[in-house]
């Protein structure tokens, strides 16, 4: 039974800063935690950033939020975050490198390759996306053939949400709305474009498993209640990436033939 005083928390980890905000029913601010983010420029037009550091500020943000709030008041906690930015772990969930940021350019020649191999219009009408260097899986191919021992060492490919999702709960899971802008996914079918990955030697274990936004996509676990601060068991909310619900907050769903099914992945993708 939620209580009358419940909050939720919201996670916002974009590329300048990670953000934990409580909200109560009335969709009312009433604590609020941040912490900066660097960002990371080994080359000029590569853009990386320290994936621990993801984990690390959410933390703190969150620790900063809990001392104005009393923590029996939560009720869940969901998250939101920077789209195509995206990390490779290995099983302990550990970076085997720095992750890639969604306007790095490094990948110029694989849109290339991609554009050769498939044809733009395969990709756009499979994914949903363009062949461009903003999705991940251009720079995910860049990968494959830059850094095979790097790839080697990886389990899972994950976003940003995937990654803070494993941290809190030990589950390599994300949500659709989260994987969607990795231009991996199969967007009529809501899964891995397993089809696609084949053809690129790709698999899809290498990625997470998804969730639809709005479902539990686990609880926090011991060694994220005592990382954050919130109470282990605590349910986690899949959620979207920052663009999504940006929308949603904005109300820009009036018009939308989807309006009433805002809790699945046609409605916020």
């Amino acid at each position: 039974m939620v209580q009358n005083n419940a909050l939720v928390i919201g996670i916002d980890c974009s590329t300048t800063a990670c953000k934990a905000i409580a909200w109560n029913q009335q969709g009312q601010t009433v604590a609020f935690g941040k912490v900066l983010l660097p960002l990371l420029q080994p080359q000029p037009t590569w853009y990386e950033q320290d994936a621990a550091r993801w984990w690390h500020s959410t933390c703190e943000a969150i620790q900063q939020l809990l001392t104005q709030i009393n923590v029996s008041q939560v009720e869940a906690v969901c998250i939101t975050h920077q789209r195509e930015t995206f990390v490779a772990v290995d099983r302990e969930g550990k970076p085997v490198r720095n992750a890639i940021a969604w306007m790095d350019k490094r990948s110029r020649n694989q849109v290339a390759f991609l554009n050769e191999k498939f044809g733009g219009q395969y990709i756009n009408q499979v994914t949903g996306k363009p062949v461009s260097m903003t999705p991940s899986l251009s720079k995910i191919v860049w990968l494959t053939q830059h850094e095979l021992e790097n790839v080697a060492r990886t389990y899972k490919f994950l976003d940003v949400h995937g990654f803070l999702v494993y941290n809190l709960t030990g589950n390599f899971r994300t949500s659709l709305a989260s994987a969607d802008p990795m231009g991996a996914m199969n967007m009529e079918a809501h899964c891995w474009a397993t089809d696609l990955l084949t053809s690129l030697e790709l698999r899809e274990e290498q990625f997470a498993e998804l969730v639809p936004p709005g479902e539990v996509i686990g609880y926090v676990n011991e060694t994220g209640a005592a990382a954050t601060g919130l109470p282990r068991g605590l349910r986690v909310i899949a959620g979207a990436g920052d663009g999504q619900c940006a929308g949603l907050g904005a109300n820009a769903v009036g018009n939308c033939h989807c309006k009433d099914k805002l809790s699945n992945f046609e409605g916020i993708s």
